[in-house]
């Protein structure tokens, strides 16, 4: 990048388009695609993998790896090097506004719930909890010299910045919704399957300021404010961290960052959703434009959701009454894996039979949507190409 040689191996597992990206440019000058996707916090944690100077060999264009000392990256600082300042501080504060999509949620500023002030962590710090349980351990992260002295004018979908937890709803015993809210002098759009990018400090490497980062589809957005639906993990970093997190306290956001699938009005015939657990939210504000009131996507919409038991289904009653308001245009199917009280609902994992019974038969006006853990993605990906449908009609969502 740039004239200058990394080993990004150990940060494979933390980038958030994943490695196979960062595998495809390995040994290249990636320069123009860094530039262009990457802005202020990558940039930032480039030292810590710099490993020397691209140096020209003479009457080539290709170049060996300069492997011993040179000047360092244009920051100054090199691998080994003490933390570097946190890009990202500064407190922030959320009025509620009226919920623009139908059916709010419990706890969305539309049901009249309070704002929750930030509290805490002055400007120029931000309070980092740690999820444990009856614990809170508050570390300050300092701010760079020249910081701004004003909050973010709204969210960002290049930089990190602090959003404040307002409201928690439980919805099921491992699953929660969160509203978050920001300075709402900005309106962001936010495009049908975008999300937002979250990231805590990762207090595994003491000394360096590093992100441990995780991507969560909003559920409801309004002006100054989003909803996410978030099912913690007993090994996962960050819901756990965010399951920790209190009334007031602060959050680092970006986005929103667009998915890996544009909604275009009209497109399909047929559209086709496979969703495990929290996989479903990246579909209910891409449901809620379909058959919204505005609408003239005619679309016909067959939605699978996989859980374990009915207890398991997110956003139930939610999806009950959209097909109840839209008989003819979708149909919602929910499978069990493993149903408690003899219910007739579908069971087991998907299948060719659910493929038979329930989807439509491929073709250019049909799209597949599928969200889920990685091992749920490539079994439905994989059975689908084997009843035909081709690579084109399918688009997953990683989560």
């Amino acid at each position: 990048i740039e004239d200058k040689v990394y080993d990004i191996t150990s940060f494979f597992g933390e980038h958030p388009g994943g490695d196979r990206i960062m595998l495809q440019y390995a040994g290249q000058d990636c320069s123009r695609e860094f530039v262009k996707f990457h802005f202020q916090y990558a940039r930032s944690l480039l030292p810590d993998f710099y490993i020397g100077d691209l140096k020209k060999a003479a009457g080539s264009l290709l170049s060996p790896f300069a492997m011993g000392p040179s000047a360092g990256p244009s920051l100054g600082r090199r691998r080994g090097d003490g933390p570097r300042p946190n890009p990202m501080a500064g407190p922030v504060s959320g009025v509620p506004r009226p919920n623009p999509m139908a059916g709010p949620l419990p706890g969305d500023p539309a049901n009249g719930a309070g704002a929750g002030a930030a509290q805490g962590g002055g400007m120029g710090s931000l309070g980092v909890t740690l999820a444990a349980p009856g614990m809170t351990l508050q570390t300050p992260v300092p701010a760079p010299k020249g910081a701004a002295s004003q909050p973010p004018q709204g969210l960002d979908k290049h930089d990190y910045f602090p959003v404040v937890l307002g409201e928690v709803t439980s919805v099921t015993h491992d699953t929660s919704l969160f509203t978050f809210r920001w300075d709402d002098t900005q309106d962001v759009h936010w495009p049908e399957c975008s999300h937002v990018c979250v990231g805590i400090p990762d207090t595994r490497q003491p000394g360096k300021r590093r992100l441990v980062i995780r991507s969560y589809t909003p559920i409801r957005t309004g002006k100054g404010w989003l909803t996410l639906l978030v099912k913690k993990y007993s090994d996962g970093v960050v819901s756990s961290h965010i399951f920790g997190l209190q009334k007031g306290a602060e959050l680092l956001m970006r986005g929103p960052v667009e998915g890996e699938f544009a909604y275009q009005p009209g497109r399909y015939q047929n559209l086709v959703i496979l969703a495990a657990g929290t996989g479903i939210t990246p579909f209910v504000g891409l449901l809620d434009t379909i058959l919204g009131p505005d609408s003239k996507d005619a679309c016909i919409i067959t939605l699978l959701t996989f859980n374990k038991t009915k207890e398991d289904i997110l956003m139930k009653d939610t999806l009950v009454d959209a097909s109840e308001c839209n008989p003819q245009q979708l149909k919602v199917v929910h499978i069990l894996s493993q149903p408690t009280d003899g219910t007739a609902a579908p069971k087991g994992r998907f299948s060719p039979d659910h493929i038979s019974e329930f989807l439509p038969p491929p073709g250019e006006s049909t799209h597949v949507l599928v969200c889920g853990p990685p091992a749920f993605n490539t079994h439905c990906k994989a059975l689908l190409q084997a009843a035909s449908y081709m690579p084109s009609m399918i688009t997953v969502l990683e989560k």
